[in-house]
């Protein structure tokens, strides 16, 4: 089975959507890249360099996005820094391992089950963190799950702001033109953030997601989608990743027809 021509709605931000774009293209369908958030430098770039500055104090460093693997690693380039062989890197997810290996980055915790925080926290149960020192590099909002669980494991917390998230500026006219007009068949959604801002960014044209597939990589997402009362039509990837969006999305639109 392929998209068959499908429109799909891409709202990650660039360029975490490029490599499911390219997969749906490949797959016969269309890509509407449209990103509902932009990646932005954090509001203090002198407060996160400092962290960085700091690195060696801490035992474990997280990286918990792929915008935070590549801001991270810019700042370190930035700064003429490198991470010492005494600080270990956990990541949440297998694209943020390649994109650290990318950088030369050697990563000790990555999740073999859910590419989450719920997933890396597994990792870390049989981890003495007791007194640990553990940085976490994100954005700035976001779950405080993992903070609050370290913590309950003995950690000190840090957090290194490295980005922040704002909704896009752009207009989505025409993206609401095409849909109107029947062209978009499925909409992807990686994050609570990207529901909240794509709801803002529609306004009055979120009643558009009654009758269209909405694709999530999580239960979690899922819930807090249904709990907007406006999707009607929610599916779950097995896994984040996006061989395993792209299946989600293929298997939605054959329930669809």
């Amino acid at each position: 089975m392929s998209l068959a021509n499908k429109g799909i709605w891409v709202t990650r931000p660039l360029p975490q959507g490029n490599n499911i774009s390219r997969l749906i293209r490949e797959n016969g369908g269309k890509a509407f890249v449209f990103p509902v958030l932009e990646i932005q430098p954090p509001n203090d770039v002198i407060a996160f360099e400092r962290s960085l500055r700091n690195i060696s104090q801490y035992d474990i460093v997280i990286l918990v996005s792929l915008s935070a693997v590549n801001s991270f690693a810019a700042a370190l380039g930035r700064l003429g820094l490198r991470i010492p062989d005494s600080v270990e890197v956990a990541v949440m997810g297998k694209r943020s391992a390649e994109e650290c290996e990318r950088h030369s980055i050697t990563v000790k915790y990555l999740p073999n089950s859910s590419m989450d925080s719920e997933g890396l926290l597994r990792e870390f149960l049989s981890v003495d963190l007791n007194q640990k020192k553990v940085m976490i590099v994100r954005g700035q909002s976001g779950r405080e799950l993992l903070r609050d669980e370290l913590s309950l494991k003995g950690a000190s917390i840090h957090y290194a702001y490295a980005y922040r998230r704002s909704v896009t500026q752009q207009s989505p006219e025409a993206l609401v033109h095409q849909w109107h007009n029947g062209l978009i068949n499925g909409v992807v959604v990686t994050s609570n953030s990207i529901v909240d801002g794509a709801l803002a960014l529609l306004g009055k044209h979120a009643v558009l997601f009654k009758k269209t597939p909405i694709i999530t990589i999580s239960h979690r997402i899922s819930n807090y989608c249904r709990d907007k009362g406006v999707f009607s039509s929610i599916h779950v990837a097995n896994s984040p990743s996006d061989e395993d969006v792209l299946q989600c999305l293929i298997d939605s639109q054959t329930e669809s027809i």
